[in-house]
């Protein structure tokens, strides 16, 4: 602003048209600059005082706020101990509960090797291999239905388990070695009853026992590896009979295509849907599943 009048006094020492000249563009920038100085007064006094007016009238309008609740702290978690008692009824209850945890562990697998779920789920794979769709039906699907045709087939043993040796077991009345021998007692007829002789020879000889008198006799460290290769062999050659009516459809299906000089049309792109109606038509599934449950009752 000085500096503006300034140069006005200056302009008195010129001549008179440029002096007005002068005069006239000083004028001009004078005026420029004060409505951006009463903007910048306006925005420090002005819109701070309407804030505060308004945040005043903000409050008088709001509702009284409701006092808030005390919260009520937190119970600590409650600290959980085993009591395995001391000398040797302590290291003998400590030792139950390690061969009991390592029994729970391995339960699921031993339950499912021990049963018809391989054979059943090794069939169901491979026919979904064979009409050539990798992912339908997805996996889950398969293991699902595998599952409990396993558990259907397995309801008599799963029956005198449960009354031979879980029963008496929980009323007391046994001991743990009893209840383990008498629970496994069912699913070792059921074992002995599809397992290949070829196969029990062969772990006979790699354990270095001769052939048993009776079957009872036959431990299951033996038992059970010669009944999951047997299984899985089992499982293998209703697979390779499952192969058999989809490769044909897929040599017919490219001897078509040859014939008529489409060399280029991959042939399972028009193998996979006759192969899907087939296997409708002739209700495929139901008799899979007849043929899988049929091949463990004898």
């Amino acid at each position: 602003m000085n500096k503006t009048f300034a140069g006005l006094v200056k302009c008195s020492e010129l001549r008179a048209p440029t002096k007005i000249v002068i005069n006239l563009f000083l004028a001009f920038i004078f005026i420029g600059f004060l409505p951006y100085e009463f903007e910048n007064k306006f925005k420090n006094f002005g819109f701070s005082h309407l804030a505060f007016a308004e945040e005043n009238r903000q409050k008088e309008l709001s509702p009284p706020r409701a006092p808030s609740k005390p919260t009520t702290p937190t119970p600590p978690i409650p600290p959980i101990t085993i009591q395995i008692g001391e000398g040797r009824e302590g290291f003998i209850n400590s030792i139950r509960i390690v061969l009991l945890l390592t029994i729970l562990t391995l339960a699921p697998s031993l339950l499912i090797l021990m049963t018809s779920f391989t054979r059943i789920v090794i069939v169901l794979f491979l026919l979904r291999q064979a009409i050539g769709i990798v992912q339908v039906p997805p996996n889950q699907v398969l293991i699902g239905l595998a599952l409990f045709l396993s558990i259907f087939i397995m309801k008599p043993a799963l029956q005198e388990s449960y009354s031979n040796a879980f029963k008496p077991y929980s009323e007391g009345k046994i001991e743990e070695i009893e209840f383990i021998s008498r629970a496994f007692e069912p699913f070792k007829k059921f074992m002995l009853k599809q397992v290949g002789e070829k196969e029990l020879d062969v772990f006979l000889k790699i354990a270095g026992k001769g052939r048993p008198s009776s079957p009872s006799e036959i431990s299951a460290d033996v038992l059970i590896p010669a009944f999951i290769i047997s299984e899985i062999k089992k499982g293998f050659e209703i697979g390779f009979l499952i192969y058999i009516p989809f490769i044909i459809i897929d040599i017919v299906i490219a001897s078509i295509l040859m014939a008529m000089g489409m060399i280029m049309v991959p042939p399972i792109i028009l193998s996979v849907p006759f192969k899907l109606i087939a296997f409708v038509v002739a209700d495929g599934w139901t008799l899979l599943s007849s043929s899988l449950v049929g091949s463990f009752i004898k």
